[in-house]
């Protein structure tokens, strides 16, 4: 049990979080192992969530996330009308210009799906860190402070705060931080639930790819 709280912790305060990914990969079966010695995954102080409470709650703001974006993109049609190749071209064009990092997934949500059927628990792995670069991409190019050990929850509330995401992107962000924390400290997460999770993740990824569509880099 000291063990995987000791590997646990260490992963949290790894610089770069693809470096996270890549101890995943490489060492899959060893975290397998430990997990499996957990019993009860708690977050700090000890309280056990409840996943498709987070859930529900998190797809609750769907239908207000995307009325939000749908507003935004009428106000910028122009930038949209371009085929989805360009749009996934430009969008890593727009990081690369900008010292921005590109996400593991690329922004496509295939990816968290194919590494789903091996292995759900890598798959959250996958989702925790893109979010944590698609929030410190924004605070980068919106020259909002953080410091290099500021947490992604800390980081997205910085966001909500200078007015550069929604209290409803901030709710999301933070349910899908919680659930996948949970999963990464060994509370059995579903495959149903899984599909969820990678429904809702495709609502920020979404609006994250609107925000570069529609002038995020010029701003």
């Amino acid at each position: 049990m000291e063990i995987a709280k000791l590997i646990l912790e260490l992963i949290s305060v790894l610089i770069w979080p693809i470096i996270t990914l890549i101890i995943f990969f490489n060492f899959k079966n060893e975290f397998k192992n430990i997990l499996r010695k957990i019993t009860k995954a708690t977050l700090p102080g000890g309280v056990e969530i409840d996943i498709d409470q987070n859930i529900r709650e998190s797809k609750e703001l769907i239908p207000l996330a995307i009325k939000e974006r749908k507003t935004h993109l009428q106000k910028n049609i122009p930038r949209t009308k371009q085929k989805q190749i360009e749009k996934n071209e430009l969008h890593s064009k727009i990081h690369k210009n900008f010292g921005l990092k590109d996400p593991s997934s690329n922004l496509k949500i295939v990816y968290y799906q194919k590494i789903a059927k091996s292995d759900p628990i890598l798959s959250l792995a996958s989702i925790r860190i893109d979010l944590e670069i698609m929030i410190k991409n924004i605070a980068k190019r919106y020259s909002i402070i953080i410091k290099q050990n500021d947490s992604p929850n800390k980081i997205a509330q910085s966001l909500l705060e200078n007015y550069k995401i929604t209290s409803n992107q901030y709710n999301m962000i933070k349910q899908l931080l919680k659930i996948c924390n949970a999963g990464l400290h060994g509370q059995e997460v579903s495959n149903e639930q899984i599909e969820e999770i990678i429904e809702i993740t495709k609502i920020l990824i979404d609006d994250y790819k609107s925000w570069l569509d529609w002038g995020f880099a010029n701003t």
